[in-house]
């Protein structure tokens, strides 16, 4: 009985040890696998960081451009309706080349 007792002592010693082996194992395993997470982590959040700073440049830009645009548009309304009070503001048509060459050869 004592012979017995002391197999099994040294078999279930010998699986512990096996499986604090395993154990181990799989817990740097885990280890690595959250710190690749944490680090995959940190860089979608320094993306999405990136990606916000993009969007309001481009927001800004466009907001910029609109406003250029609106006063443009201002502008030409001004300068048409002064222009179409003016008599004879309108420029003349243009004139091609053929009847440049047609007056000089007169």
């Amino acid at each position: 009985l004592c012979c017995c007792f002391s197999s099994r002592s040294k078999l279930f010693t010998s699986v512990m040890c096996c499986y604090d082996t395993v154990s181990a194992s799989s817990n740097m395993d885990m280890e690595d696998r959250v710190s690749h997470l944490e680090q995959r982590l940190q860089l979608q959040e320094d993306e999405i960081q990136l990606l916000k700073a993009a969007l309001a440049d481009a927001l800004r830009r466009l907001g910029y451009c609109e406003e250029t645009q609106k006063f443009l548009n201002s502008k030409l309304r001004v300068f048409i309706s002064g222009s179409s009070s003016i008599e004879g503001a309108r420029a003349p048509p243009p004139v091609s080349h053929e009847e440049d060459d047609r007056n000089h050869l007169k």
